[in-house]
């Protein structure tokens, strides 16, 4: 019996140091469903049960980039050559052309 911190168990067994974890934000929604990363590091996350995209910039602030009509974003997209971003709900495809 014992107590393992900060390793993980491989496939076959072996054990490895396990990554690193951080709080990156904590946007109070129940669920994030998808993520996306652009071509210059700021992460997206879409959520639900409110149907929101935030955008956590390179510094690790946050924004509501994105806010839906419906109540959850099933997916998320990137368009790394235009910056552009495609959010998919149920009822729904939108997409929004990379702020300035």
């Amino acid at each position: 019996r014992g107590k393992s911190e900060h390793l993980s168990i491989r496939h076959d067994g072996q054990l490895t140091l396990a990554p690193r974890k951080r709080r990156i934000v904590d946007t109070g929604d129940p669920y994030i469903w998808d993520a996306a990363v652009d071509d210059k590091g700021n992460i997206y996350l879409a959520t639900g049960n409110d149907g929101r995209v935030y955008k956590i910039d390179t510094r690790g602030d946050s924004t509501i980039f994105f806010d839906a009509p419906e109540l959850l974003i099933n997916a998320l997209a990137v368009d790394s050559s235009t910056g552009n971003t495609v959010v998919v709900t149920y009822w729904a495809i939108h997409w929004r052309a990379r702020s300035k």
